[in-house]
């Protein structure tokens, strides 16, 4: 199989090495990431009027794997690595990210942002993301997509899927949930703190999620658990339910 990995977290992070050295021996892998981290920047795109680099670079312990550093955003990488490879791959793998993408989190994900580009052209795609933001074994989140291409091979209408997966060892999973996305929220307060050249700055805090309280059959619930989840995504945002009751005895 032809595949085309990015990210958000850029093409020199530990979990896009990661996934290209798990994927390599069975399959064709090309990687086109960005260049710097760009995390947060959901399905974003770089406007027609600039332009953007792609620089052929050398992985360590990756040397014979194609790889290019991009200057765009995630959305940016997948749809231009598509046209570098030639051909159009036949699956594009997006991670693994530092940090889960649950919930709501997918609206704000470069991760999933750069997997919903590539489903948008057609080409099937999985998002993946470890629970920890300093991951230290992938391994966990390699099942999870090992599990998601099996879906994918079973059900060829499946064009989208987000995976998350705790950090830690295959043999300490618990099970893998195929989940609905749960809702949570960030705090909405900033900070001010002075940067690194003294100027006061406001940051965002991190660190307090409200999660999902009335669902535990959720992505983030199940995660908690230990558990591996596969969602299946779509690119509408059309709430259907309303619409058509939105319709009854509409006069145009």
């Amino acid at each position: 199989m032809r595949i085309l990995l990015t990210n958000d977290d850029g093409v020199y992070a530990a979990g896009i090495r990661a996934l290209a050295a798990a994927l390599r021996g069975k399959h064709e892998v090309t990687i086109a990431a960005p260049s710097v981290q760009r995390s947060g920047a959901s399905h974003s795109f770089t406007c027609s009027e600039f332009g953007l680099s792609a620089e052929r670079v050398t992985l360590e312990g990756l040397e014979d794997v194609t790889a290019y550093a991009i200057s765009g955003t995630p959305s940016d990488c997948a749809k231009l690595g598509m046209q570098l490879m030639g051909e159009w791959p036949d699956l594009v793998v997006s991670g693994i990210n530092h940090g889960s993408n649950l919930g709501t989190d997918t609206l704000y994900s470069g991760t999933v942002g750069a997997a919903m580009e590539a489903a948008i052209y057609g080409v099937k795609a999985i998002a993946v993301s470890n629970y920890a933001f300093e991951p230290e074994n992938f391994d966990m989140c390699i099942y999870g997509l090992e599990r998601a291409m099996q879906l994918m091979e079973e059900h060829n209408e499946l064009m989208l899927l987000n995976v998350n997966a705790p950090d830690g060892a295959r043999e300490e999973c618990k099970g893998v949930k195929l989940t609905p996305l749960g809702f949570h929220k960030y705090p909405t307060e900033y900070d001010l703190m002075p940067n690194e050249n003294g100027e006061e700055m406001f940051y965002s805090r991190r660190g307090i999620v409200y999660m999902s309280q009335e669902n535990d059959d959720v992505d983030d619930r199940w995660l908690q658990k230990g558990y591996v989840s596969i969602t299946p995504l779509q690119m509408s945002f059309t709430d259907e339910n309303m619409l058509a009751l939105l319709k009854k005895g509409w006069r145009e």
